[in-house]
């Protein structure tokens, strides 16, 4: 840039001094969408023209923040949360990005099974709930060394005795409960 100042005597004198003009960054990441207590991986996807290096800040819209240039953050509550992350270049140019994050619910485990005479059918019926999504996938123990994929399985106990029955289910985003309780399996009654 060059400056020429002339007075009314016909005087003149010229100043120059150099400008740097600085890229802006363009701010961007990715992230995972996971379910309650699953690590969401944030992943800087920032440039800069000629390459460079940044400073971070990011806010993961549930009143936490961090630096880091990849961080992970773990949220409390299921929901959704706009993240905002700005990056810095070290000339103080900056920009920021802003993208959404889905936490899902975990699902609540549930069944009921009745107590039943030996060589009577138990019916295991699952009453899991997922507050959104659907549970997709059923995992039975059923305490005598026996599983099951099923819904609702039935099963036939070989001896009387209390066994303990696990039901873990999977929602249809991938998060994991498990319920326990005990099925009593009666012996029938000797005549005399």
């Amino acid at each position: 840039v060059q400056l020429i100042w002339n007075t009314a005597q016909v005087c003149s004198d010229t100043l120059q001094q150099s400008i740097n003009i600085f890229p802006v960054p363009s701010a961007n990441f990715s992230a995972n969408n996971v379910c309650l207590n699953g690590s969401t991986s944030f992943v800087d996807q920032s440039q800069i023209s000629g390459g460079g290096t940044f400073s971070y800040l990011w806010n993961f819209g549930d009143n936490t923040s961090a630096t880091d240039p990849q961080p992970q953050h773990n949220y409390t509550s299921a929901g959704t949360y706009t993240v905002t992350m700005t990056v810095t270049s070290p000339f103080g140019c900056s920009d920021a990005h802003t993208a959404s994050v889905t936490v899902y619910p975990l699902p609540v485990a549930d069944f009921t099974a009745g107590s039943v005479c030996l060589n009577t059918p138990v019916q295991l019926i699952d009453q899991s709930t997922v507050a959104t999504g659907a549970v997709s996938g059923w995992a039975w123990t059923l305490g005598d060394g026996t599983v099951s994929t099923a819904q609702n399985p039935t099963h036939f106990f070989s001896a009387a005795g209390v066994y303990p029955v696990t039901l873990t289910v999977l929602s249809d985003q991938g998060g994991e409960a498990s319920v326990s309780d005990s099925v009593e399996i009666y012996a029938p009654p000797t005549p005399e």
